[in-house]
């Protein structure tokens, strides 16, 4: 969850510095914002659940959220073309954000990606099965999750710390990933104004 915003915000402090500019936090907070792109469908219908006081759609089944187009390989191209033509000098790492959020989406928590969607409703994952990526049907994706999926998951990662089907350590190492990201942001309005 919050290896995306670290990514964006790299990306684009790297990008800054490549260029020869101090960083500028604004842009390097812009950098998370555009690293969780492909979730902004989903985080928008969980805020829209939160205002109408309705139940949050997280439970096993979060991961089809990943199941369209803007995880799939062909948004990053999408989303290059319309930075080149609104804001070019900003393309690179525009794409190198929203790219890197599909990968970390691979091995992450989750179930895998659609990668190639629409064309093809196979979900890849990255170290599952003691394969270093599996390629699964929608019927194999959903026996395993009907198997192994949590509807919990968020709080035993989160909060308890203890989620057996996860090394122990994920959701700790992920809310300090989150801390790093917001003192970076933080630290380079400090230092760079």
């Amino acid at each position: 969850m919050f290896f995306h915003a670290l990514a964006g915000c790299l990306i684009f402090m790297i990008f800054d510095i490549a260029l020869g500019r101090a960083p500028s936090w604004l842009f390097i907070a812009a950098g998370v914002v555009v690293a969780y792109m492909p979730d902004w469908p989903y985080v928008i219908e969980c805020l829209t659940r939160l205002c109408l006081r309705k139940k949050l759609p997280i439970n096993k089944y979060s991961h089809v959220h990943r199941d369209g187009i803007m995880h799939s390989l062909f948004f990053p191209p999408l989303v290059l073309l319309l930075t080149w033509l609104a804001i070019p000098e900003y393309q690179v790492p525009v794409f190198f954000a929203v790219v890197s959020h599909s990968l970390l989406d691979l091995w992450g928590i989750g179930w895998g990606v659609k990668l190639f969607y629409p064309f093809s409703k196979k979900t890849f994952k990255l170290f599952f099965q003691g394969k270093w990526i599996v390629a699964l049907s929608p019927q194999e994706l959903e026996t395993i999750v009907e198997q192994k999926g949590d509807d919990e998951w968020l709080r035993k990662v989160y909060i308890d710390f203890n989620s057996p089907d996860l090394f122990w350590w994920y959701g700790p190492v992920d809310l300090a990933t989150g801390a790093i990201t917001l003192s970076l942001i933080f630290s380079t309005k400090v230092i760079w104004g």
